[in-house]
């Protein structure tokens, strides 16, 4: 689990290559304490600040390349590394994270385009849409079995969820 205890918001400001003054933020993290996500924080501020002013681009979904800035509400286990952690994301929810755990959403694909003809006999037909959704539905419960099958040394519970469904 990557769930670091220490977060600060660092700034860089500087001068871009037209001589207009810019200011950039950035998040730091640290496992350990406040003077190395300080330290990060400034830095990676300073870089998305040399990223623009070379012409990049910022990258705003960073899911899985950094840790989540979420409170740390309680840790569960004894030692260097906890079992758990409950964590409160930016919705206000609480969220469990555990070591031994792995919970992963499958979301149904979305169905192919239908083209033109194919929407407007759609709209006329219901049942085409749920046959559609069904078929996306069973192709994805198939990639689940087959996955299943190829590691049979891993065990789970399977559960629908609104967008597809969650294996814990």
């Amino acid at each position: 689990m990557r769930i670091p205890a220490h977060w600060v918001r660092g700034e860089y400001s500087g001068q871009d290559q037209g001589g207009r003054s810019r200011r950039f933020w950035a998040w730091g993290w640290s496992f350990t304490d406040i003077r190395e996500a300080t330290a990060m924080a400034a830095e990676r501020a300073k870089r998305i600040f040399d990223n623009f002013d070379r012409g990049g681009t910022p990258n705003t979904y960073d899911y899985l390349e950094h840790p989540l800035r979420e409170e740390i509400v309680q840790s569960y286990g004894q030692g260097g590394a906890p079992a758990a952690i409950i964590t409160r994301n930016r919705y206000g929810s609480l969220v469990l994270n555990a070591a031994n755990v792995c919970f992963v959403d499958v979301d149904y694909p979305q169905p192919e385009p239908l083209g033109l003809v194919g929407a407007i006999k759609a709209l006329f037909s219901a049942k085409k849409i749920r046959e559609r959704a069904v078929a996306a539905q069973a192709e994805t419960m198939q990639r689940v079995r087959q996955w299943a099958m190829r590691n049979p040394r891993r065990s789970f519970r399977l559960y629908r969820t609104a967008a597809g469904l969650r294996m814990l």
